[in-house]
């Protein structure tokens, strides 16, 4: 009977917090990544037998504590921006901070922001409510309780910008 009311006192609190488990990215997006409204997506859910090298990459996201630079140079339609997409969802969930994603343009940054990223927003727990909010988003950034990401072209109005996580394309 104990076990069972200690379980029960553990999951309200998480619950109240709203205390994510911590769980590997590769895991993470194997639970929470649904490409079911990703027109240009052959699957519902990634698969990465065919680019076995965003594995690694990924894998960076996992380290909230260094200060790193990751350069990746591909060719075409070789997951650049899907590799960058799923670690900053990633760590929207396990360090929430204010991050910034830098385009040449803003219009390449929205059309980013509205067919890649929200759609993914929209299938994982705890970014859901969170855009359910009012003016929690627009185009051009997320404003969560306990984040911001702004997505801009390159130009002035990013230069007054301090972020933990840039990512440029």
């Amino acid at each position: 009977m104990k076990q069972k009311q200690k379980f029960e006192l553990t999951k309200a609190i998480k619950d109240y917090f709203k205390i994510t488990p911590f769980m590997p990215i590769m895991q993470w997006i194997e639970e929470n990544i649904s490409l079911a409204e990703d027109v240009s997506s052959e699957r519902d859910v990634p698969d990465f037998s065919q680019y076995p090298y965003q594995v690694e990459i990924l894998k960076t996201w996992e380290d909230m504590n260094l200060r790193k630079k990751v350069v990746v140079m591909a060719c075409e339609q070789m997951g650049k921006s899907t590799m960058w997409i799923y670690g900053l969802l990633y760590r929207f969930i396990y360090d929430p901070c204010q991050s910034l994603v830098c385009y040449p343009s803003d219009s390449k940054c929205t059309e980013t922001n509205l067919t890649k990223i929200q759609p993914l927003i929209k299938h994982i727990q705890g970014l859901k409510e969170e855009m359910a909010k009012p003016r929690s988003y627009r185009a051009d950034r997320y404003k969560f309780s306990n984040l911001i990401s702004y997505f801009q072209g390159s130009g002035s109005k990013i230069v007054s910008k301090s972020c933990k996580i840039v990512v440029r394309r």
